[in-house]
């Protein structure tokens, strides 16, 4: 694709925004992997969000002629319409998924849609917790799952990093930290099952 005048403005305008928002959402809800065309359509279609957020706004400064008489104030207009607005809108729009309440006022209206966090791994590993995980092998590793742990949301590489490990006392059944640990990286190939077991309030 020759990148000319023409295709420069149009790829600034109607797939930078909706780049940017699709980024800030991601960060909060993990999405599924999609193929070029239909990641296209997306960011047009958060871009096209972004637009009419702001229309009234941008045809008053084109129709004003705004960017003549101040130069740099419509350079730093136009950065927080193309990326500073898309990313709080898809930020916003994440939080609010997240928190399911749209979800939650289509369920009462008995409407079920499809849940947006792709899998059942993204959906249980996005909080802390105690964990039992199993090794293929039928070993057990005892570990804390917390904000310092991590767990990859790519499709192929579901390995998980636990922040701390515990040994269990074999009479009280008490889990002890493990001297100096710094966590344990667990590759996908070796997982069986994790247990999770909620903090005790």
């Amino acid at each position: 694709m020759e990148l000319n005048g023409d295709t420069f403005f149009y790829i600034t305008f109607f797939i930078v925004p909706g780049f940017v928002m699709n980024a800030a959402y991601s960060s909060i809800i993990p999405q599924r992997i999609l193929d070029q065309q239909v990641a296209l359509l997306r960011f047009l279609t958060f871009s096209f969000i972004n637009f009419i957020v702001w229309y009234w706004l941008i045809v008053k400064l084109i129709s004003e002629k705004f960017w003549k008489d101040e130069p740099v104030y419509w350079l730093l207009i136009l950065f927080g319409l193309l990326v500073l607005s898309p990313y709080i809108l898809g930020f916003i729009s994440g939080v609010i998924t997240s928190k399911s309440w749209l979800r939650n006022v289509l369920t009462k209206l008995g409407i079920n849609p499809m849940h947006s966090v792709p899998t059942a791994w993204d959906y249980v590993l996005k909080e802390g917790n105690w964990v039992i995980v199993t090794f293929k092998d039928g070993t057990l590793v005892y570990g804390l799952y917390n904000d310092q742990s991590f767990a990859s949301s790519i499709h192929d590489e579901r390995d998980v990093y636990i922040q701390a490990v515990y040994d269990r006392d074999s009479v009280t059944g008490d889990w002890e930290i493990r001297p100096r640990t710094k966590g344990m990286w667990i590759a996908k190939e070796e997982i069986k099952s994790i247990e999770f077991i909620k903090f005790e309030n």
